[in-house]
C-alpha cells in the first residue's frame, strides 16, 4: 500500500465515532485488547465492536497479535499498528496529546 493510501485508510478509520472510541482505547492501553473486553468496557454490543475492530484491522489501524480458546469460542487480541502509534494526526483526531 502506498504511503498516501495508508493515510487515507487511517482517515477512514477515524471517520466513525465507534471506531474513534475503540482506537483511542487501544492507544491508551499498554495491553492487547479483545473485542469482548472493549464491548464490555464501552457498553456496546460485541457484534458491533467486533465489526468495527475487523474494519480497523482491514484499514491498517490495528493488528491481530494473538488469540485463545475461550468457552468454545476463539477470542482475538489486537493492538494499534506502529503507523497509528506514531501518527500525531491520528492522536489529535482522537482528542489525545500528540507524541
Amino acid at each position: 500500500m502506498a504511503s498516501a493510501d495508508k493515510y487515507q485508510a487511517l482517515i477512514e478509520a477515524v471517520g466513525h465515532p465507534v471506531r474513534r472510541r475503540l482506537l483511542r482505547r487501544y492507544l491508551e492501553s499498554s495491553a492487547r485488547l479483545s473485542p469482548k473486553e472493549l464491548a464490555d468496557s464501552e457498553r456496546l454490543s460485541l457484534s458491533l465492536v467486533g465489526w468495527h475492530v475487523r474494519r480497523l484491522e482491514k484499514l491498517g489501524a490495528v493488528e491481530l497479535v494473538g488469540d485463545r480458546q475461550r468457552r468454545g469460542a476463539r477470542q482475538h487480541f489486537y493492538r494499534p499498528t506502529a503507523l497509528v502509534k506514531n501518527s500525531t494526526l491520528i492522536r489529535v483526531a482522537l482528542g489525545m496529546k500528540a507524541g
